[in-house]
């Protein structure tokens, strides 16, 4: 009987947990849901202290068709607080807390970087109830557990375009990431252009053939691969972009 009821007990604990556990990646250090929920209207209306280039970002982001009045006051739908910043260090700068009510969402944060991660779970939290329109009344703090949050991309071997490589970006910052590892440069090809030396993409960005298999094997398939690589302007372009969603880029060179 004893065994039975643990049992029992057990996959209704998991039950429960799993319908309370918001589907949100990376999931915050601190959760909890509130009585109620929000309901998404059809115009947000938005406070006007908002750090105007990340709320633009949210804007954006947000598929599900809505509109957005800037300038709300007391009835905002949207309402962020800056934390003092004599309180703040280097350990808190992507600290956030969001707060959801049944009628309003405050966002706090030290800077706008913790103001941009807050905007990251938000979006996750539309796109997720997007189709009931209702998100659970919760609050949330959370900052990441490592300063040094990266991918990295190899454009030597496999060229990427600037386009292709914003989108990578993108998923980056939906993911609470903010390191990008750019490979540029390498035997298999040199993708930065440097104008005091242009043989260094007339010739270096391209080779006769790739390997393929493990690098025991040392067989090639053949082909050429063409001249592929980034004007200066280009990376400016890209290292802004990633700026603009607090992302730091680190070239391999």
């Amino acid at each position: 009987m004893g065994r039975a009821f643990l049992v029992v007990f057990v996959l209704l604990s998991n039950i429960y947990f799993s319908q309370n556990k918001l589907n949100l990646i990376p999931y915050p250090q601190k959760v909890n849901i509130n009585n109620g929920f929000f309901t998404i209207p059809d115009v947000i209306i938005l406070n006007s202290n908002l750090p105007k280039s990340e709320t633009e970002y949210f804007k954006n982001k947000l598929s599900s068709g809505l509109k957005f009045q800037d300038f709300g006051k007391s009835d905002a739908h949207l309402v962020y607080s800056q934390l003092p910043k004599s309180t703040a260090s280097d350990k808190n700068n992507e600290f956030y807390s969001l707060e959801i009510t049944p009628k309003q969402i405050f966002v706090k944060s030290y800077t706008k970087q913790g103001y941009f991660l807050a905007l990251q779970t938000l979006i996750q939290l539309f796109e997720n109830h997007k189709n009931d329109k209702k998100i659970p009344a919760l609050t949330i703090e959370d900052q990441p557990k490592f300063s040094w949050r990266g991918m990295h991309l190899d454009v030597c071997r496999h060229f990427f375009t600037v386009d292709e490589v914003k989108k990578y970006i993108d998923y980056l910052a939906m993911y609470k990431l903010n390191t990008f590892h750019w490979h540029l440069t390498d035997d298999q090809g040199w993708r930065i252009e440097i104008k005091k030396y242009p043989k260094l993409t007339q010739i270096g960005s391209k080779r006769k053939e790739s390997m393929i298999g493990a690098y025991v094997d040392n067989t090639f398939d053949g082909k050429p691969y063409e001249s592929y690589f980034y004007t200066q302007d280009q990376i400016k372009d890209v290292v802004k972009y990633a700026q603009d969603r607090h992302i730091t880029v680190v070239p391999e060179i």
